[in-house]
């Protein structure tokens, strides 16, 4: 160790307060780079912490150029990657990049370990997943190039791979303002022989919207009611199950952009049942509501006693249960009463408990 800093050697200038610049973990690197007889001036500098300087030293004891990697811009996990591929005589200039995480750097380092071409991937502007879609292409002996693109994320890469693999079209697709879950529909619509341009407005529809399009297609439903409706993916469900359904129901009575998709069910379950829904169809009710009349009409009860707006579900529950088990629901059925009063008539009327008292406290 005869190198000499501002007229001092290594030995003598860990005596002075210099030392004191770095802290324990930095001062052992230190340490150990003098015991191994390496230049620790080339790390023992306060812009790396002790992780850094510590890849620095392992690379100075193995005689490696640890000028590409003795940065601050690296960090400790990007230094070890580099430090690897330089011990097993790789080019790391292929990912000895800042912008190149440690998992990015690491697989291009254990690419080029088997001997792999790279280069189509290797670029900085690739994160670690896109390069990983692009070498599975490669290994697929797919033209990449069509999707070897930076604007395009790894979500979409993988569904233009996919494609290519299928042997679709992908040019139909490959957007990049198409999103990964977008292209997915539509990839799955081309290899069905679909007509996605019914639904591949990327704009119009997003991936669930799409998604109920592409399953009426496939089952050969009259999907038109829901094409030119703004209509929410749920909403569109709903209308697949009544097209879908075996018994023949009338779709139109709910296939309607103001009813929620908890309505839409509401109607499809009472047309199933042969009820008459438009005891219930009022948009003013919520799809709790609903429920609870389509089950009364269900069970042959006089909805008409409960079937009032000011009425909540809760409420509504309770004096058609009632109305099933033959009590004298008049007792409660007024909105003078909230749903936990009204329980505990019903309970009562049930256990033949004298509820006036009940009424009583309760007025």
């Amino acid at each position: 160790m005869n190198k000499i800093h501002n007229n001092l050697t290594i030995e003598n200038l860990i005596k002075t307060d210099w030392i004191k610049q770095f802290d324990i973990d930095q001062q052992f690197q230190i340490e150990e780079g003098i015991k191994n007889e390496v230049d620790i001036l080339i790390y023992a500098k306060t812009d790396f912490d002790s992780e850094q300087m510590r890849e620095i030293r392992l690379g100075l004891e193995n005689s490696l150029d640890v000028s590409i990697y003795a940065k601050p811009e690296y960090n400790s996990e990007q230094m070890n990657e580099i430090r690897r591929g330089l011990y097993f005589n790789l080019d790391v200039s292929k990912y000895a990049d800042p912008r190149n995480n440690k998992k990015k750097m690491e697989l291009i380092m254990l690419d080029l370990q088997e001997g792999l071409n790279v280069d189509l991937y290797c670029s900085p502007l690739f994160n670690v997943n896109q390069a990983i879609q692009i070498k599975e292409g490669i290994g697929k002996n797919l033209d990449v190039s069509i999707y070897a693109k930076p604007e395009l994320d790894a979500s979409q890469m993988k569904e233009i791979k996919i494609g290519l693999s299928g042997n679709v079209d992908v040019s139909i697709y490959a957007n990049p303002e198409i999103n990964g879950q977008q292209m997915a529909q539509i990839r799955d619509g081309l290899i069905y022989d679909l007509d996605v341009s019914l639904y591949s407005d990327y704009k119009k529809y997003n991936w669930q919207q799409m998604n109920q399009i592409k399953n009426g297609l496939y089952k050969q439903l009259d999907i038109s009611v829901f094409l030119d409706n703004n209509f929410k993916w749920q909403q569109m469900q709903e209308i697949l199950y009544g097209l879908d359904e075996e018994a023949d129901i009338d779709i139109s009575v709910y296939a309607k952009p103001e009813y929620s998709w908890e309505q839409m069910r509401q109607l499809r379950y009472g047309l199933l049942n042969k009820v008459d829904v438009s005891k219930y169809s009022d948009v003013n009710y919520n799809w709790e509501q609903m429920e609870q009349i389509r089950k009364g009409l269900e069970n042959n009860v006089d909805i008409s006693v409960y079937a009032k707006d000011y009425f909540n579900s809760y409420q509504m529950k309770e004096i058609r249960e009632g109305l099933q088990a033959n009590l004298n629901v008049f007792l409660y059925a007024t909105r003078d009463f909230d749903e936990f009063q009204m329980e505990q008539i019903r309970i009562g009327l049930l256990n033949n408990v004298d509820v006036s008292v009940y009424i009583k406290c309760t007025n």
